[in-house]
């Protein structure tokens, strides 16, 4: 079992994933690993990343760019897979490259301008620890910031004719906030900065947590609310439409000793090869 995931993320194709964790010495890491259909439904199996691909970076959440070919023969198609990692507080995102036979790092970086980002109305976040300093922080009369919360890569615009979602380039990031912000982010070429080109929803009705955004088709934005375990769907070519919410399906889960544990609600989703994925929590 995953020691304490955090997001996940699927390629467009719906076979290669990733999530944080922790890998089998206690250390942060990235996590990725390929659906097997050798077992009934599927299966994946997730192994650390090849060399320090976000070794002890606290990640927040995380996306992959593109088609990803089998781990292990590299990406024939002419984008590159990459994984996308937004760090906890952090004011970029780390590019790592998930091919075979390339180095894996996030020496690469993307800036997200932070002009647009309120200087109060955010929702406190964090680990216990984070949320206890919080806590003090308002007691004092201190306001909260807007923060980045959660991500998934996009296209900047709609899919052109005669490409799939599958092989288009996703060159833009929608982000969630913690002032229960959706938001288009694309690059800036005179200020070379991620900065919004939508606003996608404003006042949604929870803040959107690490792993509840994940893009189906290039086009429907998924965002799942993990108190509910429902799952309300956007359409992004029509603004940020809302298209529907639907009640997923929880499972029942098991102690090591045999005894039930009742419903595990989802924690992460991520969507590909016209599909939704859902990580239990733990």
């Amino acid at each position: 079992a995953l020691q304490r995931p955090q997001g996940l993320a699927c390629d467009a194709s719906g076979s290669v994933f990733a999530t944080a964790g922790r890998d089998a010495e206690g250390r942060r890491a990235l996590l990725h690993g390929r659906l097997s259909t050798s077992k009934a439904g599927g299966e994946v199996r997730f192994a650390p990343s090849l060399a320090a691909c976000g070794a002890g970076l606290h990640m927040q959440d995380l996306a992959i760019e593109g088609r990803c070919g089998p781990l292990g023969s590299g990406n024939r198609s002419r984008h590159p897979c990459r994984a996308v990692l937004l760090p906890r507080q952090g004011g970029s995102l780390g590019i790592c490259n998930l091919e075979a036979g390339k180095a894996n790092s996030t020496s690469n970086e993307r800036q997200v301008g932070q002009a647009w980002l309120e200087d109060r109305g955010g929702a406190p976040s964090g680990t216990p620890e984070e949320m206890a300093e919080v806590e003090e922080a308002l007691a004092a009369g201190l306001l909260q910031p807007e923060e980045l919360s959660a991500l998934t890569s996009a296209p900047c615009g709609p899919t052109k004719t005669g490409e799939s979602a599958a092989g288009s380039r996703h060159d833009c990031v929608v982000v969630a906030t913690t002032a229960r912000r959706v938001v288009l982010l694309g690059e800036s070429s005179s200020l070379q900065q991620l900065v919004p080109r939508r606003l996608l929803r404003s006042e949604h009705h929870h803040v959107p947590e690490p792993g509840s955004l994940a893009l189906l088709d290039g086009r429907f934005l998924g965002v799942l609310d993990k108190n509910s375990s429902s799952l309300h769907v956007l359409d992004l070519q029509k603004g940020g439409n809302h298209v529907g919410s639907w009640r997923l399906p929880r499972r029942s889960g098991h102690s090591a000793v045999g005894g039930a544990l009742g419903a595990r609600p989802w924690s992460s989703i991520c969507a590909g090869g016209g599909a939704f994925f859902g990580l239990e929590d733990s």
